[in-house]
Parts: structure tokens; sequence; C-alpha cells
């Protein structure tokens, strides 16, 4: 890098070659002017190259970072014209991203929408980018033009037909994210992408800090004071316009790939933040995941007919089962065969070509370590995210104004914050009703790694407590929850739990710790009696204490 500040620090380099411009520059500020005006000239002597691959060079984009960072705004102008139509070859390196950064915050409207276009056709790959996705945020937060940035970037982000090349490609002149987006990913493989799905967040939730990382927010927050001179609406109108126009786009992006999203983190993020903080229509997305639990109603993911035969791997005769009967650990161990008559109303002609691509989806959806089998309410994602929909919010910091009807008054938008949530609850716990002493069985019999199904449980009972009391949906609910308890012996529940909890004991005895571990002592003064803290409630006990 000091090549590029000079002849005197081309020749008298430092030892490891670290020393970078900003520490020149506060060690030997009366050289700023001779030092920038060298890195101008060797950069106007690479730039200026028609030919020249910029994007294969990562060295340059440090240096172009650093001279339009500490030059005057002025003088920098004409080299972000000079970049404006080749941002996107760049921008998968951080100094290239942050130059981007920089071109968009400094830009006239008319660059900026330039700047826009240039884009088309790699906004997928943008996304998915370590650091170009951060390009994305800054252009919700810098462009006031929010029709142009709706249609061209959030438009595309959303919709599944996308270019199959991707800045890296040889196509944008840089190999570095060929293998990253050699095909254009599906609306599914973005929202659950670690960086992509930042970008939806980023539009339901601002500068959250449960979403975005530390350093991101610093990068945007750095920007601010100049971003208020380049920009003439305020945050909030932005913001909203935003979401007003993605809204529609994201509420169908999540509906289509609801059981997906359910069993990713990521996308259960998603999914949380689009029902809360889009306070329009979200019904498309609570029914397409009511639709999948009468699928996934035992922890195996089986779907249950209405008749049903379970065969015993021990008796040759199959017997049909009750469900009421049936403990969950049987549904789990036996083979699930339908009947005659369920085959033939379920019998469709055979498409090869139908056929193939489901089998396909469904490697590619192993191949990204998604469990596709295992019931809604026993894989650990989905369990979380179902414990968020029907329980209480937790929101982190956020800079994002929820988006409410235009049309509703002050008193309807409030009371629609949640309005979808004790409709969805009521109508969650019904589907599982029916097996609601098994589920609660199947919880006892290990409390600890199934505790993420007994908060499913126990989050509908507390948010249907606590809701308003006008609200009827959530005071049946309470009803309905232990009316399907009635037959169930807690006394026996308990003791299930007594010796699951007994049983671990004695394995974690038998294990060889690997450090010594301390026990909390409690005791506020010398002399007070001091005893070892008491291990807090499992899931199910705070259940059955509900239910009893």
């Amino acid at each position: 890098m000091e090549e590029f500040y000079g002849p005197e620090y081309a020749v008298f380099k430092s030892l490891d070659g670290s020393r970078t411009l900003q520490s020149l520059l506060e060690t030997e500020p009366d050289k700023k002017p001779t030092i920038l005006r060298h890195l101008r000239q060797a950069l106007d002597s690479v730039l200026q190259k028609g030919s020249f691959n910029l994007a294969k060079t990562p060295i340059l984009h440090r240096a172009i970072y650093e001279y339009i960072s500490l030059a005057d705004i002025k003088v920098a102008k004409d080299m972000i014209e000079l970049l404006k139509d080749h941002l996107v070859h760049i921008l998968h390196t951080r100094d290239g991203a942050r130059i981007a950064q920089y071109c968009i915050l400094h830009a006239t409207p008319k660059d900026r929408k330039s700047i826009i276009k240039s884009f088309k056709g790699f906004v997928h790959a943008i996304a998915q980018e370590q650091y170009g996705h951060t390009v994305l945020l800054s252009c919700f937060e810098c462009i006031d033009d929010t029709v142009i940035v709706s249609k061209s970037l959030i438009a595309e982000l959303l919709s599944p037909s996308s270019s199959s090349h991707a800045p890296g490609t040889e196509k944008t002149a840089s190999g570095i994210a060929t293998s990253a987006a050699g095909a254009a990913a599906s609306i599914s493989e973005l929202l659950r992408n670690k960086y992509a799905s930042r970008v939806i967040l980023f539009i339901l939730d601002g500068r959250n800090k449960k979403y975005q990382p530390a350093y991101i927010i610093q990068e945007l927050s750095s920007m601010d004071s100049i971003r208020t001179q380049t920009t003439k609406k305020d945050d909030a109108t932005r913001q909203q316009q935003l979401l007003a126009a993605s809204a529609p786009l994201i509420v169908q992006a999540v509906a289509a790939h609801a059981n997906e999203l359910l069993r990713d983190r990521t996308g259960g993020q998603v999914i949380v933040e689009t029902l809360y903080k889009l306070h329009i229509d979200v019904s498309s997305v609570t029914n397409a995941i009511l639709k999948l639990v009468p699928e996934n109603l035992d922890p195996q993911g089986i779907r249950h007919s209405t008749k049903t035969i379970f065969s015993d791997d021990n008796e040759k005769d199959a017997e049909q089962a009750e469900s009421a009967d049936q403990t969950m650990d049987d549904l789990t161990e036996n083979n699930l065969e339908s009947t005659a008559s369920d085959q033939e109303k379920s019998t469709k002609l055979f498409n090869a070509v139908s056929k193939l691509k489901s089998e396909h989806d469904a490697a590619n959806l192993q191949a990204q370590g998604l469990d596709m089998d295992s019931s809604l309410f026993v894989n650990r994602a989905s369990t979380w995210t179902l414990k968020q929909l029907v329980g209480r919010f937790q929101a982190g910091a956020s800079t994002r104004v929820a988006l409410v009807d235009a049309n509703a008054d002050s008193k309807s938008a409030t009371n629609s914050t949640l309005a979808w949530q004790p409709e969805f609850a009521s109508s969650l716990f019904d589907l599982v009703a029916p097996h609601f002493p098994t589920w609660l069985e199947y919880c006892a019999k290990d409390p600890s790694s199934r505790s993420g199904t007994a908060l499913i449980f126990v989050a509908m009972f507390e948010t249907a407590r606590e809701a308003d009391k006008s609200l009827t949906v959530s005071k049946d609910l309470i009803k309905r929850m232990k009316k399907s308890a009635t037959k169930v012996n807690f006394n026996t529940l308990k003791l299930t739990i007594k010796s699951a909890k007994d049983a671990k004991s004695t394995e974690n005895a038998k294990s060889v710790p690997l450090k010594k571990t301390s026990k909390r002592k409690i005791g506020n003064s010398e002399g007070s009696e001091t005893k070892t803290a008491e291990p807090s409630m499992f899931a199910i006990e705070t259940l059955i204490s509900y239910l009893s």
C-alpha cells in the first residue's frame, strides 16, 4: 500500500508493511496534500485503463477507500463519478463495500439511480455477500426515491426469478463469488441465508441489534451526520414507504415457504418479525403454518389420516390404535400404514416431472441441513418460532416504526398490533388438542431436551391468561386446555418427570467432568445459612402447575 503514497514511502517502507494512510497522516499531518495527490495520480493511472479488471485487485479497493474517506469530498466527487457504474464489481470485499456505501452517501439523486440500475440482475447475489449486503442497507437509508428502491431492489430481491450471475462471476469480471451464486437462489434459501436474511430483517426492523452485527450498525451510524445533509426525507417517512412497498412481497414469500422457514432459526426470525412488524393482513402466513400442523402431529412428522393402522414389530397382526390411548413413544417407534380406502382417496396420476422435482427439492433441503421429517412440535428451530408466535414477543432495540394500515383509526391501529395472535394460538391448540395428553407424556419423559415442546403450551397459557379480557378467544383457550387435560393423571406425570431427572442425574454422575464445577451458594452475610441453589423448574412442570 505504501507504494501508492509517493516515492519516499515506496522506497522507505515500514518493516512489516502494515503502515496505513490513517496512521501515516496522524504522525505526519503536514504531508497529507502530497500523499493524497500521489495516491490520486496512482489511482487515475489505473482506473482510466478501460481493460483493467477492478474486481480482482482487492489492494486497489483499499487504496480507493482510503482516498475517498480521507480526501475532501469536493475533490473526491469526480472519483465517485468514475466509480458509480463499477460498484457492483467490487462490493464483494469489505473495502469495496465501504466504497459503495460512500459513493451512495455522497452521490447526487441522478447518480444514485444510476448505481441502483447497475445492480439489476445481481440483487440476489449482492444480498448473499458477506460485505455486499451492507450496500443494500445503505441504499435503504440514503436514497429518498423509495419508489425506485422498492421496484429495482426489493422487488428483485423477493422475486423467484433472478440472474444466475453475481458479483464475482466472469460476466462481472471477478471470480471470487462464482461458487456462491452459480445459480439464482430460491426465495426460501434467501430468507434463510445468513446475510440475505439481514436485508429483509433490516426492512422490517431497522438497526435492531438483535439481528444486525454491531460493526454494521456502527458503520451506518458513522454516516448519519453526512446523511442528514445529503437526504431530504426524514428516516421515519422513508422507512414507512419502503416497508409499505415491500410488505405484500414479504408476506407472500414467507407464506409460500413457511415449512422450510419454520425449521431454520434464521428463517424463523423472518417469520416472527413479519407477523409482529407488518400490521396488515398476515392471515396467509398464519394459515400456511396451521396447514402444516395436521401433517406433523407426532415426532416423526408422519401424516395422520382419518383412519390409521399402527403395525407392531413384535406382533404380526396389526391393531388399530386409538389416539387417546396410544403413547407418543409408540407413535415414534411403530410404522404407520394407511388403509386401502385412504390410499384410494389419495391416488393421483403419476407425474414423472413432479416426482423428480419433489425428490430434487427434498435432497436439496437435506443438503442444506434442514430436518424436514420431524414434527413442528419437536424440531428445535420450529418449537422456538412457534413459542415466539403464541407467546409474549421479546423485541430488540429497533429504529423501525411498525407499519399499520393507514385507513385504520388510532385505537384500532393499537389493537391490531397482535390482532392475529389470539386466533392463531387458539387454532394451533385445536389442532393438537386430541393428542394433548400424549404430548404432556412425551414432554414428561425427557423434560430437559423436550422443553421446547412444553414451552409452546406454556406460552399459549400465559398469553391467554394475560390477554385483554374482552378477547373471548383467549379466555376460551384456557378452558379448552384444561378440559383437554382432564383425563391426565398429573401425579403420574410428576413421577415420570422425577424418574427422568433421577436417570439424568445418575448419567451425569457417571460421566467424568471436564473441569471442577462450583456450586452457587445463597447467603448475604457472614454466618448466615448457605445452601446450594435449586435448579429452576422445567417447562413441563410449569405447564402441569398451570393445568392442575
